[in-house]
Protein backbone atom coordinates (compact mmCIF):
# COMPACT_ATOMS: atom_id res chain seq x y z
CA UNK A 1 0.00 0.00 0.00
CA UNK A 2 2.83 2.42 0.60
CA UNK A 3 4.56 1.44 -2.38
CA UNK A 4 1.63 1.73 -4.81
CA UNK A 5 1.31 5.70 -3.18
CA UNK A 6 5.22 6.48 -3.54
CA UNK A 7 4.64 5.42 -7.21
CA UNK A 8 1.61 6.83 -7.71
CA UNK A 9 3.60 10.05 -6.21
CA UNK A 10 6.79 10.02 -8.59
CA UNK A 11 4.01 9.38 -11.52
CA UNK A 12 2.12 12.64 -11.21
CA UNK A 13 5.52 14.34 -10.28
CA UNK A 14 6.87 13.03 -13.62
CA UNK A 15 3.81 13.84 -15.47
CA UNK A 16 3.54 17.62 -14.04
CA UNK A 17 7.36 18.00 -15.17
CA UNK A 18 6.92 16.73 -18.28
CA UNK A 19 3.83 19.10 -18.80
CA UNK A 20 6.03 22.40 -17.56
CA UNK A 21 8.58 21.31 -19.84
CA UNK A 22 6.14 21.49 -22.58
CA UNK A 23 4.68 24.49 -21.42
CA UNK A 24 8.12 26.31 -21.50
CA UNK A 25 9.61 24.91 -24.99
CA UNK A 26 6.55 27.91 -26.17
CA UNK A 27 8.55 30.37 -24.52
CA UNK A 28 11.78 29.98 -26.74
CA UNK A 29 12.58 33.50 -28.78
CA UNK A 30 10.94 33.69 -32.34
CA UNK A 31 15.00 34.59 -33.44
CA UNK A 32 15.86 30.74 -32.76
CA UNK A 33 13.16 29.75 -35.76
CA UNK A 34 13.54 33.00 -37.76
CA UNK A 35 17.40 32.43 -38.38
CA UNK A 36 17.02 30.22 -41.03
CA UNK A 37 13.47 31.33 -42.31
CA UNK A 38 13.34 31.95 -45.62
CA UNK A 39 16.63 30.12 -47.07
CA UNK A 40 14.75 27.75 -49.24
CA UNK A 41 13.37 30.17 -51.23
CA UNK A 42 15.69 32.22 -51.49
CA UNK A 43 17.80 29.12 -53.13
CA UNK A 44 15.51 28.48 -55.45
CA UNK A 45 14.76 31.96 -56.82
CA UNK A 46 19.03 32.26 -56.83
CA UNK A 47 18.43 29.13 -58.99
CA UNK A 48 15.82 29.83 -61.29
CA UNK A 49 17.73 33.55 -61.96
CA UNK A 50 20.80 31.23 -62.94
CA UNK A 51 18.91 28.77 -65.44
CA UNK A 52 15.49 30.58 -65.90
CA UNK A 53 15.08 27.60 -68.52
CA UNK A 54 15.90 24.69 -66.25
CA UNK A 55 11.67 23.38 -65.79
CA UNK A 56 11.58 23.32 -69.45
CA UNK A 57 14.21 20.93 -70.16
CA UNK A 58 13.16 16.88 -70.98
CA UNK A 59 16.80 15.39 -69.65
CA UNK A 60 17.15 13.56 -66.76
CA UNK A 61 18.76 14.47 -63.70
CA UNK A 62 22.78 12.91 -63.86
CA UNK A 63 25.01 11.98 -61.22
CA UNK A 64 24.56 8.09 -60.41
CA UNK A 65 25.56 5.84 -63.10
CA UNK A 66 22.22 3.15 -63.86
CA UNK A 67 23.96 0.03 -62.26
CA UNK A 68 24.58 2.04 -59.16
CA UNK A 69 21.47 3.54 -59.18
CA UNK A 70 19.76 -0.19 -59.36
CA UNK A 71 21.64 -1.03 -56.25
CA UNK A 72 20.71 1.48 -54.43
CA UNK A 73 16.67 0.84 -55.18
CA UNK A 74 17.40 -2.86 -54.58
CA UNK A 75 19.15 -2.17 -50.68
CA UNK A 76 16.19 0.44 -50.43
CA UNK A 77 13.71 -2.48 -50.95
CA UNK A 78 15.72 -4.55 -48.86
CA UNK A 79 15.54 -2.24 -46.11
CA UNK A 80 11.95 -2.54 -45.64
CA UNK A 81 12.08 -7.03 -45.66
CA UNK A 82 10.97 -8.44 -42.64
CA UNK A 83 14.18 -9.98 -40.99
CA UNK A 84 14.17 -13.16 -39.24
CA UNK A 85 14.24 -13.12 -35.62
CA UNK A 86 16.78 -14.97 -34.13
CA UNK A 87 16.39 -18.39 -31.82
CA UNK A 88 17.17 -17.43 -28.41
CA UNK A 89 20.34 -18.23 -26.80
CA UNK A 90 19.73 -20.96 -23.93
CA UNK A 91 22.66 -21.08 -21.35
CA UNK A 92 23.08 -23.10 -18.37
CA UNK A 93 24.86 -22.50 -15.52
CA UNK A 94 26.44 -24.79 -13.05
CA UNK A 95 27.01 -23.26 -9.55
Amino acid sequence: MKNESRRLKAGTGLIGLALALVWLTGCTSPETLGNDYGNSVRNNVAQSVLNPQAGLQDTPATGLNPTAGANELQQYNKSFAEKPIPAPKITTSTY
